[in-house]
């Protein structure tokens, strides 16, 4: 995706100050970067903009400063408020070409998958996958198309698209992604569906004699004098 945002450097400090310009409807921030960092304060209604649209860790922003600095930026740290679930701070950190960073991209499967349609289930055990490099080689998103996916066929970690300069932050060969067999695929409709009516069978037969009590004509009695 395409990220833009502009941020105005402040001075204010304190809990108070803070408060102050989230109630004027916006978000303060810093921009780490070396070592050092720059305070920022920035409309609300952009960032949330940024967040509906997709932002994740891996998304580079192209940041506009005062109108006079341009820095290419991505999301360190995103602090919300924990009743409102409203943003109220950002640490975002500042890329510098040629320098590596460590940083968590998602995994996307991409179509639907042959299993899929023959009754199988996506399983996905990895949801991102952590990695090393610089910003020239960053990708926002790992996508992997699964639309050749049988059923019991999934995707190892070797097998994700990733470009050759990454270092893979993850131990061995896991399985990332699998469709895998549902009960569907294993016992077939016409035994998934027995299994259904026998569950149903022990309550169908405690009911019976109930109701058959329930029909049976009540036993007369006499009194002995």
């Amino acid at each position: 995706m395409e990220a833009k945002l502009a941020v105005k450097r402040r001075q204010e400090t304190g809990k108070n100050e803070m408060n102050r310009l989230r109630v004027a409807g916006n978000v303060p921030g810093n921009v780490i970067y070396e070592g050092n960092s720059i305070m920022i304060a920035f409309a609300k209604a952009s960032i949330q903009k940024l967040v509906q649209s997709g932002l994740r860790q891996s998304t580079v922003i192209d940041m506009d400063i005062d109108g006079t600095q341009q820095s290419k930026v991505i999301v360190k740290e995103m602090q919300r408020h924990p009743v409102s679930g409203e943003i109220v701070h950002i640490d975002f950190y500042r890329l510098t070409p040629g320098k590596k960073l460590t940083l968590s991209v998602p995994v996307r499967p991409q179509g639907t998958a042959i299993g899929i349609k023959n009754g199988g289930a996506m399983e996905q055990f990895y949801g991102s996958v952590k990695i090393r490099t610089t910003p020239e080689n960053l990708k926002e998103t790992i996508d992997v198309d699964v639309t050749n996916l049988d059923v019991g066929q999934g995707v190892r970690l070797s097998m994700l698209p990733v470009p050759k300069e990454w270092e893979i932050r993850l131990e061995g060969d896991p399985m990332i992604l699998k469709c895998s067999r549902s009960r569907m695929t294993v016992e077939g409709p016409e035994v998934a569906a027995a299994g259904a009516e026998g569950a149903a069978a022990p309550g169908a037969a405690a009911a019976a004699p109930a109701a058959a009590a329930a029909k049976a004509p009540a036993k007369k009695t006499t009194d002995k004098k």
